[in-house]
C-alpha cells in the first residue's frame, strides 16, 4: 500500500506542474491576444472617425446654405404647428 501512494505522489507532481505551466502559458498568451485585439480595435475606431470627419468636410462644401436654412425653418414651422 505504502508504494502505490509513492507512486502516486510521483506521478501526480510532474502532472501538476505540467498542468501549471500550461495554465500559465495559457494566461500570458490570452493576456498578449487581448492587448493585440484592443489595440486593433482602437486603431480600426480611429480610421473610422478620421474617414467620417473627411467625410462630414466634404459633405459640407456640398451643402447649400441658403437652401438648408429654409428647409430647417420648413420644418420648423411644420413641428410647431402640432
Amino acid at each position: 500500500m505504502h508504494i502505490s501512494k509513492n507512486i502516486i505522489r510521483r506521478v501526480s507532481r510532474p502532472l501538476a506542474h505540467g498542468l501549471l505551466a500550461g495554465v500559465t502559458i495559457l494566461v500570458i498568451a490570452s493576456c498578449g491576444l487581448f492587448y493585440l485585439w484592443s489595440s486593433a480595435r482602437e486603431a480600426q475606431l480611429d480610421a473610422v472617425r478620421n474617414e467620417l470627419a473627411q467625410l462630414a468636410r466634404v459633405a459640407a462644401t456640398l451643402v447649400n446654405g441658403d437652401l438648408h436654412k429654409m428647409l430647417v425653418a420648413d420644418s420648423l414651422r411644420w413641428w410647431a404647428d402640432d
